[in-house]
């Protein structure tokens, strides 16, 4: 959610803490967050402000064991290879190369 500032935040890292734990995630379509979350596969993503369609998805998850696990292990498998420390380096130091 957006600060009356506009301050926000990209992506929590409690996403990907969880994520990382094997754990499926809800978030909403907000800053950086469908960067971690892949909606269906690695958890769910529903509209800020929308209580509704947030119980749901809970409810989804909750009643379904084998649900989870596998939004789990996806989102795991998404950690480790999107947002891993050697690989994000390695990205970063291509690009600083392509600049000089």
């Amino acid at each position: 959610m957006q600060a009356k500032s506009g301050d926000c935040e990209g992506l929590p890292t409690v996403i990907m803490e969880a994520a990382a734990f094997s754990l499926p995630v809800i978030g909403t379509f907000h800053a950086g967050i469908p960067e971690a979350i892949i909606d269906g596969t690695t958890g769910y993503l529903v509209e800020e402000r929308d209580p509704v369609s947030l119980a749901h998805r809970i409810l989804h998850l909750i009643e379904s064991e084998k649900l989870q696990q596998t939004m789990g292990a996806a989102g795991r498998e998404l950690i480790e290879r999107e947002f891993n420390l050697s690989v994000q380096t390695a990205k970063l130091e291509k690009m600083y190369e392509a600049f000089l």
